[in-house]
């Protein structure tokens, strides 16, 4: 297994668990969340802002020994929310709730094993109308012998 199919993994259980899944975008208008995998896209002009409300999975670390290999990932929400009631805060936690939930629930992504505990954080600055959290999850991947595949 490797940290390529992992992340491919997360993304489509990203996107079965925020199915139907709705917040609203920086036009004002419902949109459904945008996944991406390490980065957001480049902008395609300066006032680009067509990936909000997204999800972003990144691997951050990893450690391999004899037995096994552990990966974490990092998954940061980002959304807009101009409301006057500052709503942005509650949706993102709304939102790593749902998440967090489901994995406690569901303990593997494909063949992927979710390693307790998994961590969660809201930013701290104020940057209306831009609300920013993540969670940190560490997943348990079955070893490769050295001469297995290798990806390009």
């Amino acid at each position: 297994m490797s940290v390529k199919y992992l992340l491919v993994e997360i993304e489509k259980n990203l996107q079965e668990v925020f199915k139907g899944y709705k917040l609203v975008n920086q036009r004002e208008n419902l949109a459904s969340l945008n996944i991406y995998q390490y980065n957001l896209p480049e902008k395609q002009e300066e006032n680009d802002e067509e990936h909000f409300p997204y999800i972003i999975i990144r691997p951050t670390e990893g450690s391999l020994n004899q037995e096994e290999e552990t990966v974490t990932t990092t998954l940061i929400f980002g959304i807009s929310d101009d409301g006057e009631n500052k709503q942005g805060a509650a949706d993102i936690t709304n939102m790593i709730e749902k998440y967090k939930n489901h994995l406690a629930n569901n303990k593997f992504v494909g063949t992927y094993e979710v390693l307790f505990p998994i961590t969660w954080e809201l930013q701290d600055e104020d940057t209306h109308p831009l609300y920013f959290g993540g969670i940190a999850v560490m997943w348990k991947l079955h070893n490769m012998k050295q001469k297995e595949a290798v990806l390009i």
